[in-house]
């Protein structure tokens, strides 16, 4: 797969750097002879999620590590039907992993706020709930919800490309002979600062899924502080131009310089737009 090069870069929210949080997203991108891979991951933020950070770079670890042994299980040739099982695999071994993580390094001295699961905060946040409410015997208490995260992976084989995704962000792809498209359903759940989350119930069966036999030319994902530094109006159209100017940028510069240039820039795209976390990954076709 020498013909792509894959990316990924985050950085922490305007907002965020005032208020002291740490950044919530995470990214991660990988290339083998089988599949070239980008992934990012949005933790949700608010007070009951507290562990999101961990929640969401643990999410990135997970879905690199099933997407590549997919991959060569199926010999790269990874399609829509091998997805269902690909996102149970994934959100499976997120539990497990953070189940772990909890057990090696319980938490202590929880604020009545993260203890209750309940947040006032403008930060993305599940139902809230009793989450973990100390009332509650130690063993009835879910974990899962404190790493809270989203998750959007994106692979390119020598069959074609697919995506996969739980809770908001997008996905675009252009193919040779077109514009930037985003084919990934939408989940109407997603609204506001309401999101599906790797943290729900059944999480497996709440990703949505794409893939094609067509090879992209460029593919890029991006956590919501992307999009949402964008007008709700037309915010696809601005998306996509975004994307575009990115991937003339890495054509005209080269790849080095071009991913250079992209890191420097999402800084000063949190400030002026959203003000939350931001990730972009990507993966785009570079001459042989």
């Amino acid at each position: 797969m020498m013909m792509y090069q894959a990316f990924s870069c985050s950085v922490i929210g305007a907002s965020h750097a005032k208020s002291g949080k740490p950044c919530q997203d995470y990214s991660l991108h990988y290339a083998d002879k089988n599949v070239v891979i980008a992934v990012v991951a949005d933790g949700h933020g608010s007070a009951a999620h507290f562990r999101s950070d961990r929640g969401a770079r643990i999410a990135c670890e997970c879905a690199v590590k099933f997407i590549a042994a997919f991959a060569e299980k199926y010999g790269g040739n990874l399609g829509e039907s091998e997805l269902p099982e690909l996102a149970r695999n994934i959100a499976s071994e997120w539990d497990k992993r953070v189940a772990g993580d909890w057990e090696k390094d319980p938490p202590v001295g929880l604020s009545e706020e993260q203890a209750a699961g309940d947040s006032e905060e403008p930060e993305k946040s599940k139902n809230p709930k009793d989450i973990l409410n100390p009332r509650d015997p130690p063993d009835s208490r879910n974990p899962r919800e404190a790493y809270g995260s989203t998750l959007i992976a994106a692979g390119v084989s020598r069959s074609g490309w697919f995506g996969l995704q739980i809770g908001d962000g997008k996905c675009a792809v252009r193919y040779a002979d077109g514009d930037f498209l985003q084919p990934i359903p939408w989940d109407e759940k997603c609204f506001l600062n309401v999101t599906t989350s790797l943290c729900d119930t059944d999480p497996g069966s709440e990703f949505r899924y794409y893939a094609s036999r067509k090879i992209p030319a460029a593919l890029f994902i991006g956590t919501d502080g992307v999009d949402n530094s964008y007008p709700v109006h037309e915010n696809e159209k601005h998306l996509n131009g975004l994307y575009s100017i990115i991937e003339d940028n890495f054509s005209k510069e080269g790849f080095k310089k071009g991913l250079m240039e992209l890191c420097d820039f999402l800084p000063v795209l949190t400030q002026k737009g959203s003000g939350d976390d931001v990730s972009i990954a990507g993966i785009v076709r570079v001459n042989p």
